[in-house]
């Protein structure tokens, strides 16, 4: 248990080696409860040790107990709720009737591309993802700056990777 003085419309942000990066925007001064997510794997697992997070016998009840809880996204009413859960910096337009993620607010970065993150459904590039339900999102990735570059220029306004869970 920590505590930490923010004020109100900042963001906190929690990294540690071995568990998900975490933000979130403070909107008011009531307490959070934050639980960090386990990135999973066998450096993960070393980084948390080495690093004295947790002892081995509670990681490994975590891992054990714990690791189908951290993507439930059941209860998230859209997509999109999801995405502002794991980043909340992120900002949504409508153009027409598609919805767009927007997650630099550095303004397009060509004279022929607009501001759009870079939306990835199972390693495929899509327009749209609106029709996505929470129930089958397995996991979101967002990725912003240098995370970005593996999808050259095409992620240079940010990436959302999504996957899904198999049927």
């Amino acid at each position: 248990m920590f505590s930490i003085v923010v004020n109100k419309n900042e963001v906190l942000v929690i990294k540690a080696e071995g568990f998900k990066y975490f933000s979130t925007r403070i909107k008011d001064d009531s307490p959070l409860n934050i639980n960090l997510l386990f990135e999973g794997g066998d450096k993960a697992y070393q980084s948390v040790l080495n690093n004295n997070y947790l002892s081995k016998s509670t990681l490994d009840y975590c891992i054990k107990n714990l690791m189908g809880e951290n993507n439930n996204f059941d209860r998230m009413l859209n997509i999109y709720d999801i995405i502002q859960s794991i980043y909340p910096a992120a900002q949504f337009s409508t153009t027409g009737s598609e919805k767009k993620v927007v997650l630099e607010s550095r303004g397009p970065n060509s004279l022929f591309s607009g501001n759009e993150a870079l939306l990835v459904v199972d390693g495929i590039v899509t327009a749209d993802i609106s029709g996505i339900s929470p129930a089958q999102v397995k996991s979101v990735k967002v990725l912003v700056g240098n995370d970005a570059a593996d999808w050259g220029s095409r992620g240079a306004n940010g990436v959302v990777e999504i996957e899904l869970k198999s049927k």
